[in-house]
């Protein structure tokens, strides 16, 4: 029983890949996205928060060239439910992912930029598979926002 809790751990803590490893065309077959903003208005205080999900094969692709590139292109159907006060609301939403940018690796962290700099927490990873996660927290005048977004990829 011991080794094969080893073999768990390692499965899902240790990345197994580098920048040689990752190159090469992956479809996104899980995005889960969730927002919570808080609104500030002198005394007022209202909360939205908004769960976004997809999961199966999509039409979406990321390739990761052995140069820096990286490329996404297609998009993905998602369902979004927004609680806006306790008024429920349900729709569907297409996010196109046509881009492109330049990646690296840097430990368990993959950073990708295409004019802004985003910085993901790879989750998992195996020979075919991984998954990362977005976090990001901003405050202004107007209130909080705070996302988190989770992405897996499956190779073609």
């Amino acid at each position: 029983m011991k080794y094969v809790q080893i073999f768990f751990y390692f499965l899902f803590t240790v990345p197994v890949f580098g920048q040689i490893n990752i190159n090469g065309t992956y479809n996104i077959i899980k995005y889960e996205r969730s927002t919570k903003m808080i609104f500030i208005d002198g005394e007022e205080k209202s909360v939205l928060t908004s769960e976004t999900k997809f999961e199966g094969k999509s039409n979406a692709n990321i390739t990761f060239f052995e140069n820096g590139t990286v490329v996404t292109e297609g998009s993905i159907l998602c369902s979004v439910i927004t609680n806006d006060e306790g008024e429920i609301y349900e729709e569907t939403e297409e996010i196109n992912l046509d881009d492109e940018g330049s990646y690296s690796i840097e430990g368990e962290e993959l950073i990708i930029s295409s004019g802004e700099l985003m910085t993901f927490k790879i989750l998992q990873s195996s020979k075919n598979r991984f998954t990362i996660m977005y976090k990001d927290s901003t405050e202004d005048e107007y209130g909080q926002k705070e996302t988190m977004a989770l992405i897996e990829f499956m190779k073609d």
